[in-house]
């Protein structure tokens, strides 16, 4: 059964960017879960620019909890809330 995250983010205006995955931490995640099958995302933008909505689905649950685990995860999360979080971006999770 495959397992589903959203994650939304709004920022004050158009001049903060949106934080973002480094390229590495890119690579590392279509290498270990893209690739493999065990993820497929996407992300979209509203019209006015001031929000992303990220979803992610899993191919299993633990496939979801073997990310949340992953430390390169653990590490862009934490430095994703703390940009978000000096920019004034309102993250929510689904």
């Amino acid at each position: 059964m495959s397992f589903k995250s959203t994650i939304r983010v709004v920022r004050p205006d158009t001049d903060i960017e949106f934080a973002g995955f480094t390229p590495e931490q890119k690579r590392h995640v279509n290498d270990v879960y893209i690739k493999t099958g065990k993820l497929q995302t996407t992300t979209t933008e509203s019209f006015d620019g001031m929000t992303i909505t990220i979803e992610r689905t899993f191919t299993t649950e633990q496939d979801f909890e073997d990310y949340r685990a992953d430390p390169v995860i653990q590490e862009a999360v934490a430095n994703i809330l703390a940009a978000h979080e000096a920019n004034g971006h309102v993250p929510q999770v689904d």
